[in-house]
């Protein structure tokens, strides 16, 4: 069952923590050696993103940028089989030698590996039983955790919001700074300057100890601002409330939610919808999501097999409005 898409995870797993830095040269040597490619910066951070999502890895992007192999863990999913459960977290030859074994000699489950799409990511292992006390037993083989109310639930319910985050911002004053150049902006959804929004609330970045910083900025007199630090994603989602844009969508019928790539979800949330169905978010460009949604072309990251209730709970977190369309994929 050894495959080079779980090398990276292996790598991580048996370190338990890297560098981020050390995290980019082994998925370069993995995965593009002798390989010139345009898109290399994408490809890695989509890989960075795809395993933060499937709970295999939690990043860690201030002063010490490092990456941290979660515990492994088998965890229930909501949606398929009333008994289906995903391995998740840290990954080693020994345990995938350990899942190859019960396998061959236990009938009581079916074990199904699936590949992944984005380069880097390791396969998910999905396991299926007829009973409960098949998925126990199988977790009690491998000595790690099971979870039999699965993650993706609890995730979304216990997640933050947009009100509690912007009440917990803590404001300071400051001078107003250069938009045209790291200013957001909000329609297209980018850090390449914006115009004046008068009082709106607005965002920028800066670069800090070799990373993106990102704070929001509010008028509190003609010349001068207050400003707070937040996250990329939340920051995003309270501006997009305040302005009423319709950023995400559902689709009832598909079960599938659309979001933004250029927008992407508070890490919490984004993994509560990737373990929905334990596959990773496929990355597509659409020309005309939908009816509802307006603006120019986007790349989305599709969630698949999300339950109406999460997408529900999900939705008004990020103060988005829950809609039933039909959501459209090139």
């Amino acid at each position: 069952m050894c495959n080079k898409q779980d090398h990276l995870l292996y790598v991580i797993s048996c370190r338990g923590a890297i560098r981020w830095q050390s995290f980019k040269k082994v998925f370069e040597d993995l995965f593009l050696v002798n390989r010139k490619h345009d898109k290399e910066k994408i490809l890695m951070w989509n890989c960075q993103r795809a395993m933060a999502d499937l709970g295999y890895c939690d990043f860690q992007f201030d002063t010490q940028q490092r990456v941290y192999a979660a515990p492994s863990a088998l965890c229930r999913l909501p949606m398929g089989s009333k008994y289906r459960a995903i391995l998740t977290g840290s990954r080693t030859p020994q345990l995938i030698e350990k899942v190859m074994t019960y396998d061959r000699d236990n009938r009581d489950l079916n074990i199904e590996p699936e590949d992944m799409r984005t380069i880097g990511v390791p396969r998910s292992i999905f396991v299926e039983a007829k009973i409960e006390q098949s998925l126990r037993n199988f977790s009690d083989y491998l000595t790690v955790p099971y979870f039999d109310d699965p993650p993706a639930w609890k995730l979304a319910q216990f997640s933050g919001n947009c009100l509690n985050y912007e009440d917990a911002l803590r404001w300071q004053p400051a001078t107003e700074p250069r938009w045209e150049t790291d200013g957001y902006d909000p329609c297209w959804l980018k850090f390449d300057g914006s115009e004046d929004h008068g009082d709106a609330l607005r965002m920028r970045r800066e670069r800090q100890y070799g990373s993106w910083q990102y704070s929001l900025w509010k008028k509190a007199s003609a010349n001068l601002y207050d400003r707070a630090i937040c996250e990329r994603s939340w920051g995003q989602y309270l501006i997009a409330k305040k302005r009423k844009n319709q950023l995400v969508a559902y689709d009832t019928r598909q079960l599938l939610l659309a979001v933004p790539a250029a927008a992407p979800l508070p890490d919490l949330l984004s993994r509560a919808l990737a373990l929905c169905s334990g596959a990773e978010p496929i990355v597509e460009r659409s020309d005309k999501l939908t009816d509802d949604l307006e603006g120019e072309q986007r790349h989305y990251r599709f969630y698949t097999g999300v339950p109406i209730p999460i997408a529900e709970s999900v939705m008004e977190r990020i103060g988005q409005a829950m809609t039933h369309t039909n959501i459209r994929r090139n």
